[in-house]
């Protein structure tokens, strides 16, 4: 299980901007079956109706889609590319050490 970040430091890692309130965040999901808890992203303008019903506590998207979204919000230039590099950042690669496995 991911240490949840709070959205603030995910849009400064990200170089995206935070609108609305903070929250924590623990993992990612497509919009249509994202948790509590989950970020989520808008890459496309015919996904924005899929927002309202959306579980995830916080959205990527374009700002000027903003007016669409209810939830709290990064807004991105590129939102795939932010929400991809979320994705790497609440989901490190676990390396292993060399040696005899037990």
């Amino acid at each position: 299980m991911t240490t949840p970040v709070r959205l603030s430091e995910l849009a400064e890692m990200l170089a995206c901007r935070l609108h609305g309130e903070d929250c924590l965040i623990d993992g990612v999901a497509d919009i249509a079956h994202a948790q509590p808890g989950q970020l989520a992203f808008v890459y496309n303008p015919k996904y924005l109706d899929q927002i309202a019903a959306s579980k995830a506590s916080a959205i990527i998207l374009k700002e000027e889609w903003l007016d669409s979204c209810d939830k709290p919000a990064l807004l991105s230039d590129n939102p795939r590319l932010s929400f991809t590099k979320a994705a790497w950042l609440l989901n490190p690669l676990k390396t292993s050490k060399p040696g005899i496995a037990s």
